[in-house]
C-alpha cells in the first residue's frame, strides 16, 4: 500500500497525473482530495486480493495436473537437441577462452 502511495506521489511531483476513465471508483490525482487517496488504497487492496487468489488458483491447477500425471509449469522453449547444441557451444567457447 505504501509503495502505491509513494509511486503516485512521485509521479504527481513530476507532473504526471493518474485518471481513471471507466471505473465507478474515480481517481484523478491532478485534483488533490482525500477521496483520491481512499480510491488508490481500495484499488491497491483489490489488486493484492486478486494476486492472492490468482496464486491459489495456480497452485490448485498444479496439484490437479500432478494428480493426472500431466506436466506442470511453463513448456520448454528449446527441445533436447537445441539444448544439447547450445551446451556444446558454451563448452567450446569456455575451452577457447582457457587457451588464451
Amino acid at each position: 500500500m505504501r509503495e502505491n502511495f509513494n509511486l503516485v506521489h512521485d509521479l504527481t511531483e513530476r507532473g504526471i497525473f493518474l485518471h481513471t476513465l471507466g471505473d465507478k471508483l474515480a481517481v484523478d490525482t491532478s485534483v488533490p482530495w482525500p477521496g483520491t487517496n481512499m480510491a488508490i488504497a481500495l484499488l491497491a487492496m483489490f489488486a493484492q486480493t486478486e494476486r492472492i487468489y490468482m496464486l491459489e488458483r495456480a497452485a490448485g491447477a498444479c496439484v490437479v495436473k500432478q494428480a493426472c500425471g500431466l506436466p506442470t509449469g511453463r513448456p520448454a522453449k528449446l527441445n533436447a537437441g537445441t539444448r544439447a547444441g547450445a551446451a556444446q557451444r558454451i563448452r567450446t567457447e569456455r575451452s577457447r577462452a582457457g587457451r588464451r
